[in-house]
């Protein structure tokens, strides 16, 4: 829940790791060790020590893992398209390729989520007969694999198209988990104000704005109404708690942002 006495308790906790140079601790216990460290870099405790302990014991990322994990590859499609690997923007010299780049774009609408094959091939060659739009699917995955190096990141079975969600931190993914627990928190006054904090963190601006191919502008609008049923919700138990400052301030943010 983010509870003050639990950052304390993992500041001195990870201070004295530190200190004694001890980066396997809860040895037998790897997961919760990864936990831990995901919420270590969460709060900003320890973080340069905390990395070191996720590389020297090649620690899994674990489902509480924010975008400050050391993910082999994170996108993001709610600021700036943006890909990030091994924690350095990818740039392009030239032109950027684009079919593999409208590919990976379809799967940051789709929330990071394993995507049908057959609906990727309508969206992206409505005009090609199946064949050949396999073909094109094929060489378009193989592309996007060399673009992220990582290539087994990308995981394709049964039909599905999708991420390895222990190596590929996604902004529409964490957004999506985010507003999943909002509202099952949103009566407690702290984690109501963390899960918006988490909520405007995330959602900087609507998902690839600028890009107007028709099923990203369905999907934006679709991550729209999402976002701000959200944020009502927290709004209205802020307004049940009394809190009309909070309450305005939450409607006010949301209405500018979704507005963009």
């Amino acid at each position: 829940t983010g509870a003050p006495q639990y950052a304390q308790h993992l500041a001195g906790a990870l201070a004295a790791a530190r200190d004694l140079g001890i980066l396997r601790f809860l040895r037998a216990l790897p997961r919760h060790a990864a936990v831990v460290c995901a919420d270590a870099l969460e709060f900003d405790i320890e973080s340069e020590f905390v990395r070191k302990v996720i590389a020297t014991r090649a620690l899994t990322a674990p489902s509480n893992a924010g975008e400050a994990w050391p993910w082999p590859v994170k996108l993001y499609g709610l600021r700036p398209f943006g890909i990030v690997i091994d924690g350095e923007p990818l740039r392009f010299d030239g032109k950027a390729p684009a079919k593999p780049l409208q590919l990976l774009r379809l799967l940051i609408a789709q929330g990071g989520e394993p995507t049908a094959i057959g609906g990727v091939m309508d969206r992206l060659w409505p005009d090609l007969e199946a064949d050949d739009a396999r073909r094109a699917f094929d060489v378009t995955l193989n592309r996007l694999r060399a673009l992220l190096v990582q290539r087994d990141v990308l995981l394709l079975a049964d039909g599905k198209l999708g991420f390895d969600a222990h190596r590929v931190w996604i902004d529409t993914h964490a957004l999506a988990q985010v507003l999943r627990e909002a509202g099952t928190n949103a009566a407690d006054a702290a984690a109501r104000k963390r899960s918006f904090e988490r909520i405007a963190r995330l959602y900087r601006q609507p998902l690839l704005a600028g890009d107007d191919d028709p099923w990203i502008v369905g999907a934006r609008e679709q991550w729209r109404r999402r976002f701000m049923l959200a944020v009502d919700a927290l709004a209205r138990e802020a307004e049940r708690a009394g809190d009309a400052a909070e309450t305005a301030w939450m409607r006010q943010w949301a209405a500018s942002l979704a507005a963009d």
